[in-house]
């Protein structure tokens, strides 16, 4: 988390656009992220609103915090664990970890995540010439919603059958959701007890929005730059048409024409190729935090399954699990992989 560094090298854009675009660019993903608490809503500007939207923020990332490091001290203090409970414990403060430098990311960030918000709103972007295009953008915002609402599903199961995991499992030394220091148990004191386990169940909630915002931001982004480079691809192609179907007076106003196109076209190619730039310098640092601990978490998850005896609850719980954490990667490599092959494409039409 040390490499991510306030970002004040250019300054967060200013544009009316900006203002509430939450409801019109990713409006699902952006429900989550404020969700979460890691961000602020631009459409809250009431004094009291913005206060009660910080105080929840800082709410939010201290339950994070503090769940990944009472998770650490009770591994630290409790020296009777097994090899199979340091590892329940190791995958699950990964996966906290990866959501704390995600919330690091954003908050230092947040200009870089206006400034690509800013060039998704640019009127180039919203520039939809025919129906053809606009069903392009259409069938990428289903894809955006799908892919969130996809997770949030995954997310759902997996953390309601952890939290209701200590209140129907009969070995009184699980008490709480996640194996962590708490100084008391459920049969000294049920008052003490239930905060502490409402308070792991709220930081283990927002870790997940938290995830599931930060990813489905990479992922929406990443669609609908393959959607305006399937755009823009169909743009050069119907060049041929376009010049077909106009009349010129001569072959030098022809050629102007097809000039001024071209030049069009690059502007808007420059513009997208900007967006991705942005991004990359944005999402860099997680990405990397995101792919070297999801290896260690698989490869942890599936030990911990063959220890587990086939259909128990507790093989239930982690195979879902292990499942939110693979199709989390999954996507990682998929849009990585569709944003390669469109620009291959583009390249080849230029």
């Amino acid at each position: 988390m040390s490499d991510i560094k306030p970002d004040h090298a250019r300054e967060v854009p200013k544009n009316e656009k900006l203002v509430g675009f939450e409801k019109h660019l990713f409006p699902l993903l952006f429900s989550v992220l404020g969700a979460s608490g890691i961000w602020q809503m631009s459409r809250v500007k009431h004094p009291l609103a913005v206060l009660l939207s910080k105080l929840y923020y800082l709410l939010a990332a201290t339950s994070v915090f503090v769940l990944f490091f009472t998770i650490s001290a009770e591994q630290l203090i409790n020296d009777e664990k097994s090899w199979r409970e340091f590892f329940e414990s190791l995958f699950l403060l990964l996966t906290i970890f990866n959501g704390m430098c995600k919330i690091v990311n954003v908050h230092f960030r947040r200009p870089r995540y206006l400034r690509i918000v800013s060039q998704l709103l640019q009127d180039s972007w919203l520039d939809l010439r025919d129906p053809e295009e606009l069903a392009i953008v259409e069938e990428s915002k289903l894809d955006e919603r799908f892919i969130i609402r996809f997770n949030m599903t995954l997310v759902f199961f997996n953390n309601v059958s952890n939290a209701l995991g200590p209140l129907v499992d009969g070995n009184p030394g699980r008490d709480l959701m996640v194996d962590a220091y708490t100084p008391c148990r459920r049969s000294a004191s049920l008052a003490c007890y239930l905060i502490f386990y409402w308070y792991q169940v709220f930081g283990y909630n927002i870790t997940s929005f938290v995830h599931i915002g930060c990813d489905g931001f990479f992922f929406d982004t990443v669609d609908r730059i393959c959607a305006h480079l399937r755009i823009l691809e169909r743009r050069l192609v119907k060049l041929p048409e376009l010049v077909g179907m106009q009349e010129f007076a001569s072959d030098e106003e022809k050629m102007q024409f097809e000039i001024d196109y071209v030049k069009e076209c690059v502007r808007y190619h420059h513009s997208i190729f900007e967006v991705m730039r942005e991004l990359r310098g944005t999402v860099h640092v997680t990405i990397i935090v995101q792919l070297l601990s999801s290896v260690i978490v698989l490869c942890t998850s599936i030990y911990l399954l063959s220890c587990q005896p086939l259909f128990s609850p507790e093989f239930l719980q982690l195979f879902i699990y292990f499942n939110c954490a693979l199709f989390q990667n999954f996507f990682y490599f998929w849009f990585g992989y569709k944003i390669t092959v469109n620009v291959r494409l583009l390249l080849f039409f230029f």
